[in-house]
Formats: structure tokens, sequence, C-alpha cells
């Protein structure tokens, strides 16, 4: 396989999401503890006014920030059923990503394990796609 040595830009986009304080969004997507704390504190929403945007909580449970998004469940300020542009929700992201411990935490908060995307999937079927025998006994246990 050849691996481009350049890349051209051919078009320049700005980001179409207003999910509140983008240094909030940046600290989830990197899993920063303090500076997710910090911004919290001073006032950053982790919500997303709109629908079909990634919140905070999308972010950490995409990266695997299980850390940060308990802090972000413990403020109970995280938008748990939240659905980005092709409906996936964090449980979704969290699923996928084999995160038993954020899957449990979402789940005991009150997110949605039946929340189907746009392809008409649930988290068991992201559970599915990544592998994880352990997360499907997890759903399968929570949910019960």
């Amino acid at each position: 396989m050849m691996v481009p040595t350049e890349v051209e830009i051919t078009e320049v986009r700005p980001v179409q999401q207003n999910t509140g304080d983008k240094s909030l969004q940046f600290a989830a997507w990197a899993g920063d503890e303090e500076i997710v704390e910090k911004s919290l504190t001073d006032g950053s929403r982790a919500d997303s006014p709109k629908t079909r945007e990634y919140t905070p909580l999308h972010l950490v449970a995409w990266n695997g920030h299980s850390k940060v998004a308990v802090k972000l469940l413990e403020k109970n300020i995280a938008w748990m059923n939240a659905q980005v542009p092709d409906g996936n929700t964090p449980v979704h992201f969290a699923c996928m990503n084999g995160d038993i411990p954020l899957i449990t935490a979402l789940l005991a908060a009150g997110a949605d394990p039946g929340v189907e995307n746009d392809a008409g999937g649930c988290s068991i079927n992201w559970a599915a796609e990544g592998g994880s025998p352990d997360v499907l006994k997890t759903l399968h246990v929570l949910n019960s």
C-alpha cells in the first residue's frame, strides 16, 4: 500500500457543531479530566442545544475516556441519549470500543441501549461488531 507524502487541501469548511465551549469539546476528545472539570466549573454545557450533534459524552465514549465520561455523568448534565448525524449515541460508541465500565455507567445513568441509529443498529449490534462477548453479556445482564 502506498502512503501519500503530501495532502492537498481542496476545501476548508467551518465546524457546524454548536455544542458549547470548544475547550470542553477538545478536553473531552483528549480525555483531559482537569480541563473538563475546569470547563464545567466555568459554566460550559455538556449537553447539546440542538439535536444530532456530538456532545462531550460522545467524544469521550468514542475515544474510551471512561473517567471523563463518569465525571460528566456525575454532574448529571450529560445528554446520554443524544444522537450524532448518523444516529449513534454514546452507548453505541462505548459498545464498539468494548468499554464495559462506561457501558455500565451509561446504563446506570439511564441511557437507552435500544436506540437505533440511521442504519437500524442498536448498541447490541455495535457490541457484536466490536467482537466482545463480554460487552454483549454486560448489555444482557444490565438490560434485563
